[in-house]
C-alpha cells in the first residue's frame, strides 16, 4: 500500500495521541520533503495538537503562523484545547479572537 495523505494522518495522529513530538515532526517534514506531499489543514491541526498536548505552545503558535496554508479555523481550535489543557488563559484567548476572525 502506497503511502499517502490519509497514511500520513494517521501516523500524525498516532503521534500526537503518544505523546511522540519528535517522530511526529519527522513524519510531518518526510511527508513534504520525501514524497512531495501537500499539508492539509487535518496534517496541520494534528501537529499543533500533538505540540500543544506536549506543552509546546509557543512553538505549536510558531507553527500555525509559518504554514504554507491559508489559516484555518481547525487549526487554531486545536491550539484552544491546548491552551485550555495547559491553563494558558491569555494565550487561549488570543486563539479564539482568530478563530472567530477566520470562523465568525
Amino acid at each position: 500500500m502506497p503511502l499517502d495523505k490519509i497514511t500520513f494522518l494517521g501516523l500524525l495522529s498516532a503521534c500526537s495521541h503518544g505523546r511522540l513530538v519528535k517522530e511526529g515532526l519527522m513524519v510531518f517534514k518526510t511527508m513534504i520533503e520525501f514524497y512531495g506531499i501537500k499539508p492539509r489543514t487535518k496534517h496541520h491541526s494534528c501537529v499543533v495538537d500533538m505540540l500543544g498536548q506536549a506543552g509546546r505552545l509557543r512553538e505549536a503558535e510558531s507553527f500555525i503562523k509559518n504554514m504554507l496554508i491559508e489559516k484555518e479555523g481547525a487549526v487554531w481550535e486545536a491550539f484552544l484545547g491546548a491552551c485550555m489543557i495547559h491553563g494558558e488563559m491569555e494565550v487561549g484567548a488570543m486563539a479564539v479572537e482568530k478563530v472567530m476572525e477566520i470562523e465568525p
